[in-house]
């Protein structure tokens, strides 16, 4: 065992020399080596003007349009659609426009007096979500 980690050791070893000669010996034009590491240096960053941030700025506000569609889905956008009722918003941009819901922990659900099949608990979970997605799409629209 001891020769096969002998062969090993010089193995490494060559790999280590082969490796490193490209960089040390002249074997390139004018004697120069025929590899070289690059010179670090730290990037250096553009130069900023920071007055630039202080001239003009864009309006803050900006008007939106929503309208629903066939299946009853709100849209928004930028220009209007033809030939469907929408309403026109103005929006200030340096504001939130979605105020938080206020904190309300949901009742915990009573405890089955008997195992449910993992099919009615799934339906009763589907329920749930569509219900505090419904109480979101509310007070969304009650903006």
């Amino acid at each position: 065992m001891s020769s096969f980690r002998r062969l090993i050791a010089s193995l490494l070893a060559l790999l280590i020399i082969a490796a490193i000669l490209p960089f040390v010996l002249p074997l390139g034009e004018g004697g120069k080596p025929l590899l070289e590491l690059p010179r670090f240096s730290a990037p250096t960053l553009p130069e900023v003007d920071p007055r630039q941030w202080l001239e003009e700025q864009p309006d803050s506000e900006v008007t939106v349009y929503r309208w629903r569609d066939a299946e009853g889905n709100w849209h928004y956008g930028e220009r209007p659609p033809e030939g469907v009722a929408y309403e026109e918003r103005v929006l200030d941009t340096n504001t939130n426009l979605i105020q938080a819901p206020p904190s309300s922990r949901p009742e915990p659900a009573p405890a089955p007096s008997s195992p449910a099949n993992p099919l009615e608990r799934a339906r009763g979970v589907e329920q749930t979500l569509q219900q505090a997605h419904d109480q979101r799409m509310r007070q969304l629209d009650g903006q």
